[in-house]
């Protein structure tokens, strides 16, 4: 995964949730976050773990950290972009 997204910032979008083609559009993303879309319209995986747990969170999307670490979780279009403010504001 890492070869394949990289060791920045990274937002892992699900790609089978309902606002998913909106995220990209919609939002103002950062120029310095990778955006990775799993299953659905984006990279398929085999065995459903990225699913599993985007089901189990109850989230349509996850910002990752640099060091691996999930950052926050998001359930809503709106609850990203305070996810992302937020972020943006302790990071900058």
């Amino acid at each position: 995964m890492d070869t394949l997204t990289g060791h920045q910032w990274r937002l892992f979008v699900d790609g089978t949730a309902a606002a998913t083609q909106e995220i990209s559009q919609r939002l103002n993303l950062p120029f310095h976050l990778n955006v990775v879309t799993i299953g659905g319209i984006g990279l398929q995986e085999r065995n459903g773990i990225a699913a599993r747990w985007f089901k189990h969170q109850g989230c349509i999307a996850a910002l990752v950290r640099p060091d691996h670490y999930v950052y926050g979780v998001a359930d809503t279009l709106e609850n990203l972009e305070s996810l992302l403010r937020e972020q943006a504001t302790a990071y900058a």
